[in-house]
């Protein structure tokens, strides 16, 4: 990441830039993960966590992994309230390109 943007501009697109985004949000405990669908968004797991594990991306709620993605390949953008993470990549759980949003547990200190 470049300093105040001074030294250039950031390539979002690159694949050490989402290698890094993806490695900011491991050990991530999560309140829930949703997904939008027709009929709305629909809550796909709840208390789970973020991790980032041989290069996968890894999001698990309700004691079940939910999202699986190549780090390298995985768009992050995180909310404007940053209280969560809209993830966009292939998921190799379900097989195709899938958005989720992974809602970040508060603490406060």
């Amino acid at each position: 990441m470049k300093l105040f943007g001074f030294f250039g501009k950031v390539n979002e697109n690159s694949k050490k830039y989402k290698r890094e985004k993806a490695k900011s949000y491991d050990g991530k405990l999560l309140r829930y993960v949703t997904e939008s669908t027709e009929k709305g968004e629909v809550v796909i797991g709840k208390d789970g966590n973020m991790t980032l594990h041989d290069g996968k991306l890894i999001i698990n709620g309700s004691g079940k992994t939910l999202f699986v993605c190549d780090a390298e390949e995985v768009v992050c953008g995180d909310l404007m309230s940053l209280d969560g993470v809209v993830v966009t990549g292939f998921d190799e759980v379900t097989g195709k390109e899938r958005s989720v949003v992974a809602y970040f547990k508060y603490y406060r200190k």
